[in-house]
C-alpha cells in the first residue's frame, strides 16, 4: 500500500506541488523484541521491512517518516 501510496505522489505530481513526506503514522508495530525491546514491524504489512519500503520511497525522490509513540512513564497519564 505504502508503495503505491508512494508511487502516487510523484504521478499525480504531488512531489512537483512540494509535497516532499510519506509518514507511516500508525499500525506498523508488529511487537517488542522481549530481550531487547526494539520494535519490530508487522511482517503481515510489510513483509520486507521498513528499511526497505523507506529504500523505495526515497528512490521516488520523497522523504519518509515514521511515528514511534513512547509509552507514558510510571506515573503519569497516557496522552489522550
Amino acid at each position: 500500500m505504502y508503495r503505491s501510496l508512494a508511487d502516487a505522489m510523484v504521478e499525480e505530481g504531488m512531489l512537483a506541488k512540494g509535497y516532499r513526506y510519506l509518514h507511516v503514522d500508525d499500525c506498523w508495530v508488529g511487537g517488542r523484541n522481549a530481550t531487547t525491546g526494539v520494535l519490530y514491524p508487522d511482517p503481515t504489512r510489510f513483509p520486507h521491512g521498513m528499511a526497505s519500503l523507506a529504500s523505495y520511497v526515497h528512490s521516488r525522490g520523497l522523504l519518509f517518516g515514521i511515528c514511534e509513540r513512547k509509552p507514558p512513564s510510571p506515573g503519569r497519564p497516557a496522552a489522550s
